[in-house]
């Protein structure tokens, strides 16, 4: 399976692609909005599924996350819908976001899934493998 992993830290980054590759899978892993966004426009016939971090640097160099990995999900969903990509979109904002990201993505992109990540990078890859590992892709 070809999956694309937009995550910004970089450690929790490296720590999805290996879990997902040593998984047989084919991972790209980019760092911001704008790579994450080029990258979905210029791949969605080829990827799989897209992993997502909410809070993202809208360009590599930046350095707050002013950006955020919906406009991905937004992007798949504006151009893309014919085949939908499985999506997990998760976010460490301790706000109540949760709820409203969960609903914004139920209806604008079925496929998607939403969880907050935990400060344990083991436990969110954990979730992130989990969630793969459940796709059957034709």
């Amino acid at each position: 399976m070809k999956i694309l992993v937009v995550e910004d830290n970089i450690s929790l980054g490296e720590h999805i692609v290996t879990t997902l590759s040593d998984e047989g899978h084919e991972v790209t892993l980019v760092k911001c909005l704008r790579d994450g966004v080029l990258a979905t426009i210029a791949t969605a016939e080829e990827i799989d599924a897209i992993v997502t971090d909410v809070q993202l640097p809208i360009y590599s160099n930046s350095v707050a996350p002013t950006g955020s990995g919906l406009d991905i999900v937004r992007e798949l969903a504006r151009n893309h819908d014919a085949h939908p990509k499985p999506v997990y979109v998760h976010s460490s904002d301790t706000h109540d976001r949760g709820k409203d990201i969960v609903q914004w993505l139920a209806e604008a992109y079925p496929t998607a899934v939403f969880k907050k990540k935990t400060f344990e990078n083991a436990a969110t890859v954990e979730n992130v493998s989990s969630f793969i590992s459940q796709l059957k892709i034709d």
